[in-house]
């Protein structure tokens, strides 16, 4: 007999062996927003993250898999789906796993596609209902393609971090997970052509680049964030030929783990919100400056703000519905943090030697991403082909790069 459905958050089990709950306000957002792109035949905020390794065991492909099922058992709503406004999550009974295994786990090693690299891959993949797991036995490239109403730029790192430790060392798997799945908690506060691939370029900094910055940085009370997204700002009013005075609009991205109990600060979930910002002209260290009154405050005050989240993401939706009298470029930018010591890269014998992602942006607009890995300061760009021709964006990349050095007084080496 199945339970009758309700709004909690709570998983309830719907009938033997399936478990349904209400999605969230965030997973609400990024659903809804989904949707409204589906018409293009994209998938609003559609993650890719990739990672290369070194691997020297015997059979890549056999550990992937195993790590992939224990992950499962560890974040199982990664397994989940999504109707019409609920959760389901099937408990992995021996038929089930299979069966979820051939339909996330994709091994390319086929004479099709068998000299395709991660990049290569990207722009080919389309929407999935489940998160899928890429491995490319060639390169030893591993892509994780997800949905945003399932995990974040900060989760996906632990998530990296597990697989990674896994590899290097497989586990003995004891039965199948049958508890309850983690509830979300706090985490339902955060809140002209058609479009071609999205497709990325990166800004990395040597290692004694990076020093240098974060150096000059907290010598003015700043960190890479606020100075690399200074420099950001700056260089898009120049790219797109904008006046000096006019503002510069953009989202920005909080984590929300601080606020969760321990135990579900690590788990796979989406525990962010975006927040808007408003941006008057400035020189950079003043336009750093805002930026981190910006952060700070929010952070600051996130308890007492919170239950303005879920009006706000009504209200981003339906600006994402409300065609725009011109092209839109905003510019999204979400900052992972130092990676270490969420996703290190020595895990044994195996060893992760890149890190990459995209975010499905069928849009005019661009989404940027910025974080330090291995003492490697990278600012990842990620913009629509149908929008943007791949030199302008390697301009703007370069010109970020030029106001980060001399808004910081720091001469090129």
């Amino acid at each position: 007999m199945e339970a009758p459905e309700n709004d909690s958050l709570t998983w309830q089990e719907k009938h033997h062996g399936v478990y349904s709950r209400s999605v969230d306000a965030t997973e609400k957002l990024y659903l809804s927003a989904a949707d409204v792109t589906k018409p293009l035949g994209r998938q609003w905020a559609m993650l890719c993250f990739a990672i290369r390794i070194e691997y020297s065991g015997s059979d890549l492909i056999e550990a992937t898999r195993q790590a992939w099922k224990s992950i499962r058992y560890h974040d199982p709503i990664l397994a989940s789906t999504t109707k019409d406004g609920r959760r389901y999550y099937q408990v992995g009974n021996e038929m089930e796993i299979e069966y979820w295994l051939r339909e996330t786990f994709v091994i390319h090693d086929s004479a099709e596609n068998g000299d395709q690299d991660a990049k290569q891959l990207q722009p080919t993949l389309r929407s999935v209902q489940r998160a899928t797991l890429h491995l490319i036995p060639r390169t030893q490239e591993i892509v994780l393609q997800v949905t945003h109403d399932l995990i974040d730029g900060i989760s996906v790192q632990y998530l990296f971090d597990q697989l990674l430790s896994l590899l290097a060392a497989p586990p003995a798997l004891h039965g199948h997970w049958v508890g309850s799945m983690p509830t979300t908690g706090i985490a339902i506060t955060a809140a002209g052509s058609m479009p071609g691939n999205t497709l990325w370029q990166r800004m990395r900094l040597s290692e004694n680049d990076t020093t240098r910055v974060v150096a000059a940085a907290k010598q003015r009370g700043l960190t890479p964030t606020h100075v690399v997204r200074a420099a950001g700002v700056l260089a898009a009013k120049k790219h797109g030929g904008h006046s000096e005075e006019k503002n510069h609009l953009s989202m920005g991205m909080f984590d929300l783990r601080y606020l969760c109990d321990k135990p579900y600060r690590e788990a796979t979930a989406p525990y962010f919100t975006c927040i808007p910002l408003v941006l008057p002209p400035a020189s950079f260290i003043d336009t750093a400056h805002q930026l981190k009154d910006y952060y700070s405050g929010w952070k600051e005050d996130m308890r007492s703000r919170l239950p303005m989240i879920e009006p706000s993401s009504a209200t981003f939706l339906q600006l994402m519905s409300t065609p725009s009298p011109e092209p839109s470029n905003i510019m999204s930018v979400s900052s992972l943090g130092r990676f270490e010591p969420r996703l290190t890269s020595m895990h044994g014998k195996v060893k992760m030697i890149d890190f990459w992602m995209t975010f499905e942006t069928p849009t005019s607009g661009i989404s940027t991403f910025m974080w330090t890995r291995a003492g490697v300061l990278t600012w990842l760009i990620c913009d629509n082909e149908a929008f943007h021709q791949e030199g302008s964006i390697a301009r703007y990349i370069e010109m970020t790069r030029e106001e980060l050095f001399e808004g910081l007084e720091l001469k090129e080496e």
